[in-house]
């Protein structure tokens, strides 16, 4: 509850059974004439907003701040805070020759939280006008917001309206948002004025801005910068960027990327560059402009805009609808619309367009005579633009962009880069120069270089060394020296110099070499009779996504460099990506693959690859590395972490495959290290396969290999096979010093965890026995994970310069080369006890989980989970896992789980049970071991086929506690004395529920199980028949109702009261609902429900004559005193009334009421009878015929001039709202009676299917806006709730049956946003259906029990209406809004009113939205 006075000043209006009446006396006794009530009505909405205003302020806006200054010209006053700005908003009546100066800027993102997200008040307004003088002193306002909404006419902006003295100057306004809304008068937006009769001049918004009016004939006028300018305003070098939108439901829109109405004046080098559109109710008065929405005399001049524009009528790219001078401007935006669309100008009404052009291809359009239609290219020239001053306003790069405003460009900017080897000036860099600036250039090359040439626009000389350049708009110039790799080309062309000396200027993408060569892609640097023998430096850089997929039909090298002579120098290069793939499809031919170097004579220094690599042969040899096919040369500090892969399926080949090195013939190779998987296959002699190295002859120091290794061969010598995690086979000229393995190791011969076979020499090496499942000695020491973590292991090792290493964490590593990625694994108990240290992984390395030490009494532990509710990946205990990413595994715990299999029962299926009744539910449960705790068991109701729950406040019938559990198996529970509980008559699907996660009663809980969600189960193909025979005298009514009211909280209200049972007959459980409903009104008080207050209240029980307190308090979404308000007992209509007429009250302000019509008629209805044999308990079906009476007063002074509807509505709220959709009868025009006379309308009309329940009764007549209805004066006295008694409405099951289901679907697609229902529904029965509606609801599942709740608060879409015939089916598709965390359900015949034995199969839901 809000503890906060009632309120009474602010005049709610509170409507029970006589409110309405009384509301209707206070509007009459205002005045005896309609003139003069009307001017009573506007005094009193001008005092309401005073008193209000007076009595709440304006709560969250920041206190004003008086600026330092005097105002004065000389001494301005000083603008340095936000709350120098409220000031100026609440002193704007003294603004007139004023003098304002920003200081510095100004952060406004605390505005988005003033006056409870209405944000900044706006300065100056039609009646106080801003008359001064503010200079922004070229600083900035960011993050600004105004999100305001108003009944009367409003001016939004930073500025809400300035004078014709007023002049604005060098400020600009950054992010944030404008937006305004009036629900009855125009409203006027613009990102920094409203509305403006002065001058702005170097001012810009780069925030979207937002103009919306609900009103009839109230017009919206919304502009990126200014709402509405005036004639004597001007505008210049002034732009906006942000996206402008404007929409009226009733009148007209005027929306400009900078301005949105121009009324005369003057626009002059400005533009537009964000997004406008406009919608409205009259295509014909949206007028969309990318500048000006409508230009209405005065001049635009030396203008354009880019943003793309939308909208019906009257759409422009630079102007909607244009009646004055336009001259020298573009537009180049995408523009579409549904009439008078233009390129420049969507209408020309007249006035005179003169030397503007359109980009005829992204615009769109093609029409002439309002602009002249180019081709982007056109437009990109300047010979396109006649007459145009590109010396002092325009600026144009040349072929590259449209025309700009050198008005916005203070600087251009020179960047300089240099090809090779010399030296520049300016230096290579970045550099800013004035527009138009000549600037000289200068380039000396190093020694043994030569400059080649400058690259770059507006160079007078590009062959001289010593020239210049002119400052035109932004550039780039590079001096080329020789030798120099810069390009993808240039690195190609290295393949023509074998011995030069090279250095790699930038990193090179050379992703296009995939397609090279007809798929073959890059050609390899140097072969066999002409090998690379220079210098290649990479200079540090990497060549990404480098492609050679090549075969040959005799031996060849493949690699960036297929073959390197022993004179050559590889260093400081990096390859990542891509892939290396070389086949020889000769009998007697040998393949060579590396990633960097096929075969390698040379030295290789500081350089690394990471691309896949694999050679194929059909003939004697296959050598394939990571980094080098093979090497007979040196190898220092490089590593390689690709797959690599080698196959031969020649008689009598021999496979090499190493991760970093295929074969080292007698070479070196230092600190170094290979972490790819590697796997070599052969169908001949001989495979050898190492993490490192496949075979080695030559010297190994100080390296390590990661990778998994694989080996097979099935030809001529199966058993040769040598797999090591470092080395495959080492022969005897052969040392390995200082190394280790930890991948996986697996072959068909000879396998080590080290090396596979050895007969060189082996010192200080050592393997993960546990990792690479290998456990051989002799050739490499295995030692334990935990033991390989630890330094003391590496005897003799350089922990110093060489090697370093993470005790007890990590394996060792390089320091020469980059750390190795590794990963944590954080152990969480998950509501166990204990602690367990981290445990870290190495990419690609295959590693057994810890042993579980975590407890938790009464559980069993049950393996791990990265997430901690079970729903991500499982692994055991002490899995063995490749960790790919930084994870925290989360303790899993089994209990029991009971299992709901099937629930059934018989009676009331084919007659009706009444309350009291027994239920014969049975439940088939299985438990994995036995229970000894007692069990509840209970039925829950479906309206909906277990879509969603009847909210009873209970359950459905009387809960069945088990006492003595139940056994280790499947049992079969059938109580004898379920006792249906008191509902309202209807077809309810049954949902039997056992060990509810949420249940409680007394002491006792629900068993702890590790998923409740499969404890219950909707009952598929039959559903429970309810009818109360015997009417109850149960009455519930409302009384003291009072509004509780905190003005500073508008957001916020309560309400309490009592109800009273005032019939003779006790209300018993399930009780009813007391809830309060919010939303808008119909000119006769019917509530349109937007939502509820807070979460409502149940009374269990109300004796006869006894009273209940109730105490409601919530939010609702925007300020109280713009909504109504309807207090309802029996919200969810449970309780068997007769009347439920008393059971609601209405509150709202009477300002939101919309008016009664001046037109002299004054309907009212009087009276209602119907025919008590259809009034239940007794029941009536669709298409059967309702008898009933209306009595109809004409109390006005003018007779309707044409007949008038009279309505039958149904209500189960006793008449506070409507079923929607569709009246309970077809509507009847009738004549009204003589003016001061009574007349009484006997009816016997067909009932329309609106879905099984109990009904009040509402007749309307003369319903504003129901078809050519007039309207009335006074329209609350229109409607009429019969209290006599309520309407059973039951649908009879029809001939033949009916079964909806979901052919195909319903899928759920999320998307921007938004989420997409889709499938196919399809009647499987052989009877058609009736009209039945197919929604989705938005709403949240219970996390323990899986029920879906719907969110009343929340709409999805609007529905689909649907009529099958036998067998037929229908697709359908809804989209809406789903916010962050929610579900969306899809369900078929939401309304309940297709006679279905089964409506399990109507519906389904989605994932939880993102």
């Amino acid at each position: 509850m809000i503890n906060s006075p009632v309120i009474s000043s602010c005049k709610f209006s509170a409507l029970g059974a006589c409110g309405i009446n009384g509301l209707q006396n206070w509007i009459k006794e205002s005045s005896a004439s309609h003139r003069v009530q009307r001017a009573m009505r506007f005094s009193f909405i001008y005092a309401f907003v005073i008193l209000f205003m007076m009595c709440f302020g304006l709560a969250g806006a920041q206190t004003a701040a008086p600026p330092a200054g005097s105002g004065t010209e000389n001494d301005p006053y000083q603008i340095t805070e936000l709350g120098n700005l409220v000031w100026m908003s609440d002193t704007v009546t003294s603004s007139s020759g004023k003098y304002y100066k920003m200081i510095n800027n100004i952060d406004a993102s605390a505005t988005s939280a003033w006056n409870d997200g209405a944000g900044f008040v706006p300065i100056g307004t039609i009646t106080a006008p801003f008359m001064g003088l503010f200079d922004g002193n070229r600083k900035k306002i960011t993050g600004l917001t105004i999100n305001r909404s108003s009944s009367s006419t409003d001016y939004v902006g930073l500025f809400g309206y300035t004078g014709t003295d007023c002049a604005i100057k060098d400020l600009g306004l950054e992010g944030g948002s404008v937006s305004g809304t009036s629900s009855s008068s125009s409203v006027y937006v613009g990102g920094l004025v409203g509305y403006t009769r002065g001058t702005i001049t170097n001012c810009y918004a780069s925030g979207a801005v937002s103009g919306t009016s609900t009103a009839s004939f109230s017009d919206v006028y919304v502009g990126g910068l200014v709402g509405y300018q005036y004639s004597s305003g001007t505008i210049e070098n002034c732009y906006a960027s942000g996206s402008v939108s404007g929409t009226s439901s009733s009148s007209s829109v005027y929306v400009g990327g900078l301005v949105g109405y121009q009324d005369y004046g003057a626009i002059t080098n400005c533009y537009a560059s964000g997004e406008v559109s406009g919608t409205g109710s009259f295509d014909y008065d949206v007028f969309v402009g990318g500048l000006v929405g409508l230009f209405s005399g005065g001049t635009i001049a030396n203008c354009y805009a880019i943003g793309s524009v939308s909208g019906a009528r009257g759409v422009g790219g630079l102007v909607g609808h244009a009646s004055g001078t336009i001259t020298n401007c573009h537009a180049t935006g995408s523009v579409s619309g549904s009439g008078d669309v233009g390129g420049l100008a969507g209408y020309q009404d007249y006035g005179e367009i003169t030397n503007c052009y359109y980009d005829s291809q992204t615009t769109g359009c093609s029409d002439t005579g309002k602009g002249t239609p180019k081709t982007t290219a056109e437009m990109k020239q300047r010979t396109t633009f006649k007459g145009w001053d590109f010396t002092d306003t325009w600026i144009i790069d040349e072929g590259a962009s449209y025309p700009y405003l050198r008005a916005f460009r203070d600087e251009a900017i020179l960047t300089v880069s240099v090809i090779g080897n010399g030296t520049v000036t300016p230096s290579v860099g970045v550099h800013s120069y004035a527009y138009g600036e000549v600037v000289s250039l200068s380039a000396t090359a190093d020694a043994g270089f030569g400059f080649i040439e400058w690259i770059g626009d507006n160079i007078t000389d590009v062959n001289d060394a010593n020239t210049t350049v002119v400052m035109d708009y932004n550039t780039s110039v590079t001096a080329r020296f020789d030798k120099a790799i810069y390009t993808l080309t240039d690195l190609q062309a290295v393949k023509d110099d074998l011995d030069g000396h090279y250095i790699l200027m930038n990193d090179i993408d050379a992703s296009e070499t995939a397609s090279w060569n007809s798929d073959a892609g890059f050609v390899p640097i140097g072969t066999s009779t002409a090998p690379f023998t220079g210098l290649f430096d990479g200079n540090g850089k990497t060549i990404t996504n480098l492609y050679i997929n090549r075969s040959s039909s005799s031996t060849d090298y493949f690699g960036l460099f297929g073959y390197t002579g022993s004179g050559s120098t590889i260093k400081d290069l990096g390859l990542e990506g891509g892939s290396v793939s070389g086949t020889c499809e000769g009998s007697y031919s040998d393949v060579y693959v590396g990633g960097l170097v096929g075969y390698s004579g040379g030295t290789i220094a500081n350089c690394y690859a990471s691309g896949e690599v694999s050679g194929t042969c059909t003939g004697y040899y296959v050598y394939v590395g990571g980094l080098v096919g093979y090497s007979s040369g040196v190898i220092t500090n490089c590593y390689a972490s690709g797959s690599v892969s080698g196959t031969c399926t020649g008689s009598y080949s021999d496979v090499y495959v190493g991760g970093l090195v295929g074969l080292s013939s007698g070479g070196t190779i230092a600190n170094c290290y290979a972490s790819g998987e590697v796997s070599g296959t052969g169908t001949g002699y001989y495979v050898y396969v190492g993490g490192l190295v496949g075979y080695s002859s030559g010297v190994i120091t100080n390296c390590y290999a990661s990778g998994s290794v694989s080996g097979t061969c099935t030809g001529n010598n199966s058993s040769s096979v040598y797999v090591g995690g470092l080395v495959g086979y080492q022969s005897s000229g052969g040392t390995i010093t200082n190394c280790y393995a930890i991948g996986s190791v697996s072959g068909s011969g000879g396998v080590g965890g080290l090396v596979g076979y050895a007969s060189g020499t082996i010192t200080n090496c050592y393997y993960d026995s546990q990792t690479t499942g290998c456990s051989d000695t002799g050739k490499g020491t295995p030692k334990t994970t935990a033991e390989m973590k630890q330094q003391s292991t590496y005897t003799d090792w350089d922990f110093v310069n060489t090697w370093a290493i993470e005790e007890g964490v990590d394996y060792p590593y390089l320091r020469s080369l980059p750390k190795p990625v590794t990963y944590t694994v954080t152990f969480n108990a998950n509501g166990g006890s204990g602690t367990m240290s981290a445990q870290t992984f190495r990419a690609g390395v295959a590693q057994s989980l810890k042993a579980n030490t975590f407890t938790r009494s009464g559980y069993t532990f049950a393996g791990w989970n990265t997430n901690s509710i079970g729903t991500g990946t499982n692994y055991s205990d002490q899995q063995s896992i490749t960790v790919s990413t930084s994870m925290t595994l989360y303790a899993k715990w089994d209990i029991f789980d009971l299992l709901l299999n099937s629930g059934s029962f018989t009676k009331g299926i084919s007659s009706a049970l009444s309350p009291g009744s027994i239920v014969d539910v049975s439940w088939d449960v299985s438990a994995p071991q036995a229970v000894a705790a007692p069990v509840w068991f209970e039925v829950f109701g479906s309206k909906t086929g277990g879509f969603d729950q009847v909210r009873t406040g209970a359950t459905m019938t009387s809960s069945y506690k088990k006492t003595d559990g139940l056994s280790a198996t499947s049992s079969q529970v059938k109580p004898s004395n379920l006792v249906l509980n008191t509902v309202t008559d209807g077809v309810y699907t049954l949902i039997p529920s056992i060990n509810r996660a949420t249940l409680k009663s007394g002491s006792e809980v629900a068993i702890p199980e590790s998923d409740y969600t499969n404890n219950w189960l909707p009952i598929a193909g039959k559903r429970l028949s309810v009818h109360n025979p015997n009417q109850l005298d149960i009455d519930l009514s409302l009384s003291d109702v009072q509004v509780v009211y905190n003005p500073m909280q508008p957001t916020k209200i309560g309400f309490t009261g009592k109800v009273t049972n005032t019939g003779s007959v006790d209300m018993t459980k399930p009780g009813a609902w007391v809830e309060v409903f919010y939303g808008t009104l119909t000119a006769e008080g019917i509530l349109m429900p937007q939502g509820t207050i807070g979460a409502g209240q149940n009374i269990n029980t109300l004796a006869a004559g006894a009273q209940a307190d109730f105490t409601l308090s919530g939010t609702v979404p925007a300020d109280v005193m713009n909504r109504a308000f309807a207090v309802v007992a029996d919200s969810t209509d449970i309780v068997p009334e007769t009347n439920e007429v008393n059971n609601s009250q209405l509150f709202y302000d009477p300002l939101i009421l919309p008016p009664g019509k001046d037109n002299g008629i004054d309907l009212a209805i009087t009276n209602m009878t119907v025919d008590a044999a259809q009034l239940a308990p007794n029941q009536v079906a669709p298409e059967s015929k309702l008898k009933y009476s209306v009595t109809v007063q004409n109390k006005g002074t003018t007779m309707p001039s044409e007949q008038v509807y009279l309505e039958l509505f149904a209500s189960q709220n006793g008449g506070v709202s409507y079923v929607p959709g569709i009246t309970l009868t077809w509507s009847e025009k009738i004549t009204a009676p003589a003016l001061g006379e009574t007349q009484t309308y006997n009816f016997e009309k067909p009932i329309n299917s609106i879905g099984d329940g109990m009904y009040t009764l509402v007749a309307a007549v003369n319903r504003d806006g129901a078809g050519t209805n007039p309207g009335d004066m006074t329209p609350l006295d229109n409607r009429y709730s019969f209290s006599g008694g309520r309407v059973f409405l039951n649908t009879p099951v029809v001939s033949g049956s009916v079964n909806l289901v979901w052919s195909e679907g319903p899928t759920f697609t999320q998307s921007d946003g938004k989420m997409t229902v889709s499938g196919t529904i399809k009647n499987v029965g052989n009877a058609p259906t009736r009209a039945f509606w197919t929604e989705a609801f938005v709403g949240t599942v219970q996390e323990k029990t899986g029920y879906f709740y719907k969110d009343t608060n929340t709409v999805f879409a609007g529905g689909i209406n649907c009529t099958l015939k036998a067998n037929e089916e229908k697709a359908i598709t809804l989209t809406g809004t789903v916010p962050a965390g929610k579900v969306v359900g899809v369900l078929a015949d939401s309304t309940d009113v297709v006679a279905e034995t089964d409506e399990t199969d109507n519906y389904d839901y989605s994932e939880l939205t993102k």
